[in-house]
């Protein structure tokens, strides 16, 4: 896959964020401190992400393409996030990068882009206009991320399911049940035995008369 390839770009779209980017950061990398004014999404769910919201990608950086004279310092990447997806990441050249190392960089998302592989079927890509991240950058972005993913995993915790519900419920209704049945059948024997005692009370009582003299 290459940008010669690339069936939606360039668009006047896509020329806006680049300078939005660019000029976040007109050189280098996305540092610790220029990331913090921006309301970053740090794993990004790409059924939710609006388009042209900050996002952070990282993953293996797979394949490198220049985008020649559309931008002569520019670059198409594509890199494998970590969950699996591959995404198109379109940024300044920076060459301390290479093939099959990890990546992070800090974009903005540009919707979905149609590219054509090298058996001419076209596929579509999530699409991102980025900078690099530095090491500190990175890992402010990392916890950020894995704390709403913990954040996230302590409300599905919390979340009972409906078949917990209903076995709870039931067992509940016969514990009561059982209750119930033992408080009438302890009721309902303490009168009968009350009785037998005060009858063999009497009987006891009507023997020792007789045997007087």
């Amino acid at each position: 896959m290459s940008f010669q390839a690339t069936l939606d770009w360039p668009s006047a779209e896509f020329e806006a964020l680049w300078t939005e980017v660019a000029g976040a950061t007109p050189a280098g990398s996305f540092t610790k401190d220029n990331i913090a004014e921006f309301p970053v999404i740090a794993r990004p769910n790409w059924q939710s992400v609006p388009a042209g919201a900050w996002v952070h990608i990282r993953g293996k950086l797979e394949q490198r393409t220049p985008l020649g004279d559309v931008h002569p310092n520019g670059e198409e990447w594509f890199v494998r996030a970590e969950n699996g997806d591959p995404v198109a990441v379109y940024l300044m050249s920076d060459l301390s990068f290479s093939v099959g190392t990890t990546v992070s960089v800090l974009g903005r998302h540009a919707g979905l882009i149609r590219l054509m592989n090298r058996a001419g079927d076209v596929q579509e890509y999530q699409a991102v206009i980025a900078r690099p991240l530095d090491q500190s950058a990175t890992h402010t972005l990392q916890a950020a991320g894995q704390a709403a993913g913990h954040h996230g995993g302590a409300e599905a915790a919390g979340e009972v399911p409906l078949s917990f519900v209903v076995v709870g419920a039931v067992i509940l209704l016969l514990c009561a049940w059982f209750a119930i049945r033992f408080l009438v059948k302890r009721s309902t024997g303490r009168p009968m035995l009350h009785i037998h005692q005060v009858a063999d009370r009497a009987r006891a009582i009507g023997m020792a008369e007789e045997a007087k003299p």
